[in-house]
């Protein structure tokens, strides 16, 4: 019998993506394996490297939220979204923006941004606030929870409540893009 603590992220990956509550989708692959070792030095042995290694990004929790993934031609990746040089996220220096929800949120892993919680703690800006929030979990954590989420259970906790899931990938780029510059310039 194999042992629970010797499994990949990918196969984590794989697992909860298969068992997911709701419909999963998975969004195409570009060129970004080369990125994602060189630029951000990340391998297949943690699920962000997963991802990025394997998909252009993941939409889950019946559409209300996406991962960003690797290069891909429907939608920015985790490079272009974090604005991404020499390995680190520019757009918002000490923290790396990994996912966003359907009512306008931003989730993000901390990469030096907040002194008081470990590097590697995600963070949640709500639509309506500019106050970052942590969510005292790490980013596997938090793609198992999403993977896991129903949309009954996303509403429940009051996230992305009256919004429309993810269907314009390119609008929804623009919008947070306009988000995250509204952020900076405050």
């Amino acid at each position: 019998m194999r042992d629970p603590n010797d499994v990949s992220a990918s196969e984590l990956l794989d697992l909860w993506m298969e068992n997911s509550p709701e419909a999963v989708i998975r969004i195409s692959l570009g060129k970004s394996e080369e990125m994602c070792t060189s630029e951000m030095k990340l391998t297949g042995k943690s699920v962000l490297g997963t991802i990025l290694r394997n998909y252009g990004g993941i939409i889950c929790c019946a559409g209300h939220v996406r991962h960003f993934g690797g290069a891909n031609r429907h939608c920015a990746s985790l490079f272009e979204i974090n604005t991404v040089k020499d390995g680190f996220p520019t757009l918002l220096p000490g923290l790396l923006v990994v996912a966003e929800d359907s009512g306008g949120g931003i989730f993000g892993i901390n990469c030096g941004f907040n002194k008081v919680y470990p590097n590697g703690s995600l963070f949640y800006l709500p639509q309506d606030s500019y106050q970052w929030e942590a969510m005292e979990i790490g980013h596997a954590d938090f793609v198992r929870w999403t993977l896991c989420m129903t949309r009954n259970k996303w509403k429940e906790y009051g996230w992305g409540c009256g919004r429309e899931p993810f269907t314009d990938l390119r609008k929804a780029d623009l919008m947070l893009k306009g988000r995250v510059c509204t952020y900076i310039a405050l």
